[in-house]
């Protein structure tokens, strides 16, 4: 009798354990395609921060991904198509605490939405794809409407509907966020 109520509690223990594992694997959706923001949240201007493009570009790429935020192909691929005809001129600007990398490419950019690539070439992406980029990217929402007022984007653009304040304890510089920007089929592209 003892045998058989072992036995019992050894197979029911067993059973627990593949059914609670089971359960704990955690399936990532693997993406095609992607647009990569990270940024500091809520920094803007700061004087001690130095945050050039080579900064930047490796602060961004030891950084974990923090959000997913998926978006119809159509509206994904529209997007990306206006990063693909960019020129770009020699300047000198310092200051870029947003990251952006998609495909092969790389760029840092600012509130003053002045954009540069690893050369820091002063590179031409027009302000409206860049308020989308901010506005997809939640970026805005780490900022105070009044905060907001000072950033060329929303100077010619206006606070974007799907804005929402959240706060965020952080001094110096600000918790980075890493967002991915991806596609998904759309009801009629679904296999």
């Amino acid at each position: 009798m003892r045998k058989k109520t072992n036995r019992f509690f050894v197979f029911t223990l067993l059973c627990m354990t593949l059914v609670s594992c089971n359960g704990m694997t955690e399936s990532k959706k693997e993406y095609s395609d992607s647009i990569v923001v990270t940024y500091h949240q809520g920094l803007t201007l700061c004087d001690d921060c130095n945050l050039d493009y080579e900064r930047m570009s490796r602060i961004a790429s030891r950084k974990e991904p923090t959000d997913t935020i998926e978006m119809s192909s159509r509206k994904f691929y529209a997007l990306k198509s206006k990063l693909t005809d960019i020129g770009e001129r020699k300047d000198y600007v310092t200051y870029f605490p947003i990251s952006m990398k998609w495909d092969t490419l790389s760029v840092c950019f600012n509130d003053d939405a002045v954009v540069v690539n690893k050369d820091e070439c002063v590179v031409n992406i027009s302000m409206d794809v860049l308020h989308e980029i901010l506005t997809l990217s939640r970026y805005y929402n780490y900022f105070l409407p009044e905060d907001l007022e000072y950033m060329a984007t929303i100077q010619k653009f206006g606070i974007p509907s799907e804005y929402h304040f959240t706060p965020y304890m952080g001094f110096k510089l600000m918790p980075l966020r890493k967002v991915f920007l991806v596609p998904v089929p759309e009801n009629d592209e679904r296999p």
